[in-house]
């Protein structure tokens, strides 16, 4: 068998020299440090410069209650509407005097709003409408 073909075996490079990568790494440790060594001291100049501007209080760092300018927004705007219904409501329901001396009285909406159709239909002003409702009935011919 001594016609038997010799291989060149060889082995395989690595993928990354030690040596380029070493490099790399003081390269950036180096850039690092650089860079801390010129940003530290502006970070400590510029504390020293706003330390000495500051001797306003921040309008944002007031400690306290403070309120907006008006017109503030309601804190509470179901309960606030519900307070105006209940006035409301007693308005259009009680009796009051508007004005004693000319003896203007206010009543309650659903007793003025009677006197008013009474009245109206006393002097015939108002006639009732072809199909109007009164009282769950239709108004019509024979019907009242």
């Amino acid at each position: 068998m001594s016609g038997a073909h010799q291989h060149d075996v060889r082995t395989e490079k690595l993928d990354v020299e030690p040596r380029s990568l070493r490099r790399a790494g003081l390269w950036l440790v180096a850039t690092i440090v650089g860079a801390m060594i010129v940003v530290l001291p502006l970070v400590s100049l510029l504390e020293d410069l706003a330390a000495g501007r500051e001797t306003e209080p921040r309008p944002l760092a007031f400690e306290g209650e403070r309120q907006a300018p008006a017109p503030r927004l309601q804190r509470f705007p179901t309960r606030d509407v519900e307070e105006l219904r209940a006035q409301e409501a007693a308005i259009l329901g009680d009796y009051a005097w508007v004005d004693e001396e000319q003896g203007v009285v206010r009543l309650p909406i659903e007793r003025a709003m009677l006197r008013r159709n009474q009245g109206a239909h006393r002097e015939g002003a108002v006639a009732p409408a072809a199909g109007a409702r009164r009282h769950g009935s239709r108004v019509g011919p024979g019907r009242g």
